[in-house]
């Protein structure tokens, strides 16, 4: 295998990578909010449950 690079906490590559790191949690958490308010504002057509033989389908179950 390869040997791992370790960094010091504190010096310069560690907070490199820390931000590094929080810049793309950042972008993960832009991303998740502007989805979240897509749905949240996604309407669908009501569906409405066929009558007649699909209800008497149904009635089998339960």
């Amino acid at each position: 295998g390869t040997d791992a690079q370790l960094d010091r906490l504190g010096g310069a590559a560690w907070q490199a990578r820390v931000a590094r790191i929080k810049g793309r949690v950042r972008i993960m958490a832009e991303q998740l909010i502007k989805i979240a308010a897509q749905r949240e504002t996604a309407r669908a057509e009501t569906l409405v449950a066929p009558t007649g033989s699909f209800t008497e389908f149904c009635a089998r179950f339960g």
